[in-house]
């Protein structure tokens, strides 16, 4: 696969879609006024379009938004039109894992602090049992004397993940990637 093609694809899509409900949001304005009908069924209908158009452009811009930066050993992932800010360091990443989705994959990071980050959640027996193969992978590394796991799943991004787990599989030099994982980081390499 590849993935610069299909980035790019991707960003052609978006843009698409945006350029046309920006336009379909600013022509039906236009189209009621040119009719003259102003009457209150339209006037209502209209808005509650404009509404349902504002709606997807926010949900489309939130299911694509995914920023990292890598400076030093600290990585910093953006997700979201919420901005969610995950501060991780590299050195720190114990297990990367992806979960198989109906569009393209979830992206599992289990790191072993919590450093400025509240968002993580506690790695407990719950989330272990929920994925199977991390539990295995857990089990391989966990020692007793360590402290808690802490993890986070990015579930947006599009196709902009597969650069983020290849990044992850270049400088986590620690971590421990599931056959998931290196299964779809050999889908971009070939």
């Amino acid at each position: 696969m590849d993935i610069d093609k299909v980035l790019r694809k991707q960003k052609k899509s978006y843009k698409r879609f945006m350029l046309s409900m920006g336009f379909i949001f600013v022509l039906l304005p236009i189209v009621l006024q040119l009719s003259g009908n102003f009457n209150m069924f339209f006037i209502f209908y209209l808005v509650l379009i404009e509404t349902l158009i504002i709606f997807s452009m926010v949900i489309r811009h939130n299911e694509e938004y995914l920023v990292y930066k890598l400076e030093g050993t600290r990585l910093t992932i953006i997700v979201g039109a919420r901005k969610r800010r995950y501060n991780i360091s590299t050195e720190k990443v114990a297990i990367v894992h992806t979960i198989k989705n109906e569009k393209i994959f979830d992206l599992m990071i289990v790191t072993k602090s919590r450093f400025r980050n509240k968002r993580l959640g506690h790695l407990d027996f719950r989330v272990l049992e929920k994925y199977p193969e991390v539990e295995k992978v857990y089990n391989k590394v966990k020692m007793p004397e360590e402290g808690p796991y802490f993890f986070f799943i990015i579930r947006k991004g599009g196709m902009r993940k597969y650069l983020l787990l290849n990044l992850l599989y270049k400088y986590s030099s620690n971590a421990i990637f599931t056959e998931s994982a290196v299964e779809r980081i050999k889908e971009t390499r070939n």
